[in-house]
């Protein structure tokens, strides 16, 4: 149905024509009800020849001699000439209203309805009338919740080659992504903090067959890169994405991106504008079967609608993990689903293209896979690493319990893994961020925990941890990913 603004306005206004006289009529027809009422009282309690006598004393005299209610209902309507609705109305007053009615109280309610029935009688008979109350109302309305105008009206000289951004603000948020693409952005505040060994709140409705992947901050002007387990990225704007309820299911990304593949979704990335033209910053991929590269962010900035070739993957690898490096003196750190950490500087990674494929950044035992990576930055001797594994256990370890070794070692012992047990994810977290930061727990049953970062106790390298998050008692359930957030980025 499309409409033109006068004819939307025409059709509000007809409903509010409609409104005003629905209201006028039931009004109305309560006014002559009580009206009808009032009447009857004052057959019955005012003298017609003396105003201040009353005929209260045989009205209950009448009562008292009637066999039952309705005989003494006819007996009332006889004497009265009542209505029965009258005579029922009088019967149903209690013994003290009776006695102590005031004449002169039901003669001014009796005038005073009316009049009211004359008032609604006259607006229902002019449509002038209508009109009236229908401006009365909206400038009643706009006195009460009206406020300055929030938009600017732009000169002639103003140029309007303006970007859906410059009317979005730049607010913090949270994006979800499922395994299956389906994406929604949240407010931050949708997440209250917890303490530890709590259930959490639900972060989505989800499929039988669906899982929580991915939860980040961002900003509303971000540039999400998404990547797919085949290797491509494909971008969108944060406020593209759509908005949803803790909930929510959230929207399909092909939906979305109408030219993305039939590949899962690994990894979604936000970048802000001045990270793209910061020259500094690359992108580090690593795959699920370790190779490794780094490549510059800018190449990522212009993507096409049908996406573009992030790395070549050899048969049976897919894209597991992309964080961005800022330094060339930064250092990398590997984790695998073992427990194994490798730390190697990242000057040992040459620039590659964005079709290279890599190279291997840590062997693996047989059917070991990488778990997590993340940056270390320069100056972090205070930074600790996160760790948390699927049975929600966590710990965090002074990163300098971990040495740089050179690319495609085995690495050393990370974490003492119970049975059944293994690496989720690892996360560098500085000393700022742990003292004021968060950390935002997903599980595959789709319950989110948000719990504070320092909270997290601190173990040496080999030590177990301890109980971050409780699980569903499915036996299923395990902790799939996480988000650091800081109270900074909620303001």
């Amino acid at each position: 149905l499309n409409l033109s603004l006068r004819q939307v306005f025409e059709e509000f206004l007809s409903f509010r024509i409609e409104t005003v006289e629905n209201r006028a009529k039931h009004d109305l027809a309560n006014a002559s009800r009580r009206h009808h009422i009032v009447d009857g009282y004052l057959r019955v309690f005012a003298d017609k020849e003396d105003q201040k006598k009353t005929s209260v004393n045989e009205a209950i005299s009448l009562i008292k001699n009637s066999a039952d209610s309705a005989g003494a209902e006819e007996a009332l309507m006889a004497r009265f000439g009542l209505s029965p609705e009258q005579a029922k109305s009088i019967l149903g007053l209690p013994l003290r209203r009776l006695t102590g009615m005031e004449v002169s109280k039901v003669k001014k309610e009796r005038d005073e309805l009316a009049a009211k029935m004359s008032k609604l009688s006259d607006l229902l008979a002019s449509r002038e009338m209508v009109l009236g109350v229908i401006k009365e109302e909206a400038l009643e309305v706009a006195k009460t919740h009206g406020d300055d105008r929030r938009s600017a009206i732009l000169d002639e000289e103003v140029s309007s080659d303006m970007q859906l951004e410059d009317l979005v603000p730049n607010d913090p948020c949270i994006i979800v992504v499922s395994e299956r693409g389906y994406v929604k952005r949240m407010k931050q505040q949708a997440f209250q903090v917890q303490g530890r060994a709590t259930k959490g709140k639900l972060a989505g409705k989800l499929r039988q067959d669906d899982l929580i992947a991915h939860v980040f901050h961002a900003h509303l002007h971000d540039k999400l890169l998404c990547f797919s387990s085949n290797g491509r990225v494909y971008t969108l704007a944060a406020h593209e994405v759509p908005e949803g309820s803790r909930s929510s299911m959230g929207m399909a990304l092909p939906r979305i991106l109408k030219r993305w593949d039939d590949s899962a979704v690994t990894n979604v990335f936000a970048v802000s504008k001045e990270e793209f033209e910061n020259k500094s910053n690359y992108l580090v991929t690593l795959s699920r079967n370790g190779y490794i590269k780094r490549t510059e962010l800018s190449m990522y900035q212009n993507v096409r609608v049908n996406g573009l070739v992030a790395l070549t993957l050899q048969e049976g690898d897919s894209l597991g993990w992309v964080r961005m490096s800022t330094d060339n003196n930064e250092s990398c750190i590997v984790a695998s689903k073992s427990g194994q950490m490798m730390r190697f500087p990242l000057d040992t990674l040459r620039p590659s293209g964005r079709g290279s494929r890599g190279v291997h950044s840590m062997k693996l035992a047989d059917g070991d896979v990488i778990a997590g990576m993340d940056i270390i930055p320069r100056e972090a001797k205070k930074s600790t690493l996160l760790v948390v594994t699927s049975l929600g256990y966590a710990k965090r370890v002074p990163l300098t319990s971990y040495k740089d070794q050179k690319r495609n070692g085995q690495g050393v012992k990370g974490i003492k893994l119970r049975p059944q047990d293994d690496v989720t994810t690892v996360r560098v977290v500085d000393e700022e961020t742990c003292q004021q930061g968060d950390v935002l727990v997903a599980t595959l049953s789709g319950n989110i925990n948000r719990i504070p970062l320092h909270k997290v106790p601190s173990y040496a390298r080999t030590a177990q941890g301890a109980k971050l998050v409780s699980l569903d008692d499915n036996g299923t359930d395990r902790v799939q990913s996480i988000a650091i957030v800081t109270d900074s980025e909620e303001e």
